[in-house]
């Protein structure tokens, strides 16, 4: 065996070690963590140990998986940790942002460079994975983390070419987070492609149609809407010249 192999072989014995003989909460955590690092090098994902959450960066773009873990976890009782959300941040909009606020809806400064985000318990049932038992941990953790490759990588793929967001970014983004969208796209003078997201965002229903004339109303006001607030979307259409 060669020298690199043998320390791959080290690096896993070390890792299979920290994940069964982990205890407190917090040290599965981690110990999953590093062990899914692991199973998504090829991906380009790292642990991140503060934020807990696996990060990948391209270019200006992080996007970034979302790691919790139940408060009601007992130390060799009950383990339990899921994904959290997706998050996709981004320096050009942030800059963006930055440069015309009277154009971008209020959000808390730290959150300036996030493009798009989601729940990931929006997206599949099997967001978490149960770790009581540290005999079945190994196994329960890879097939947990292959699911959420399945899920996860694809929707950072939709979200990664603001020329083709229209057409790429799943019905529940456009639904949920189509202002984040809009702006995403207006950042990179996607102009045509944020009028499509408004388009798809109100073919949803009557909610998404009511909000948006609230927001478009907002506007003509002279106020500002926040980010998270429904009818965002309107008032963004309106103050980007949108429709």
């Amino acid at each position: 065996m060669s020298v690199v192999g043998s320390d791959e072989a080290a690096v896993r014995v070390d890792l299979v070690e920290l994940l069964v003989k982990a205890r407190l909460s917090r040290e599965v955590v981690q110990a999953t963590g590093k062990w899914v690092e692991r199973q998504w090098t090829a991906a380009g994902f790292s642990w991140v140990r503060s934020r807990k959450s696996w990060e990948r960066h391209r270019g200006e773009r992080r996007e970034q998986v979302e790691l919790s873990s139940s408060y009601r976890n007992r130390a060799g009782k009950r383990t339990k940790v899921w994904v959290a959300g997706l998050a996709v941040h981004d320096d050009q909009v942030k800059e963006w942002r930055e440069r015309h606020p009277e154009l971008s809806a209020k959000r808390p400064e730290g959150l300036a460079g996030l493009a798009c985000t989601t729940s990931f318990l929006d997206l599949t049932s099997r967001y978490w994975v149960e770790l009581s038992q540290p005999e079945s941990r190994l196994s329960r953790v890879g097939a947990w983390a292959e699911h959420v490759a399945e899920i996860a990588f694809p929707w950072f793929a939709s979200t990664i070419d603001p020329a083709r967001l229209a057409e790429t970014v799943p019905d529940r983004l456009v639904k949920g987070r189509a202002q984040h969208l809009v702006e995403l796209a207006v950042s990179r003078g996607e102009l045509d492609q944020a009028r499509l997201l408004i388009e798809r965002a109100l073919a949803v229903g009557p909610l998404v149609r009511g909000s948006f004339e609230e927001g478009r109303e907002l506007a003509r006001r002279g106020g500002r809407a926040d980010w998270q607030a429904p009818h965002a979307l309107g008032w963004s259409s309106l103050v980007l010249d949108l429709m």
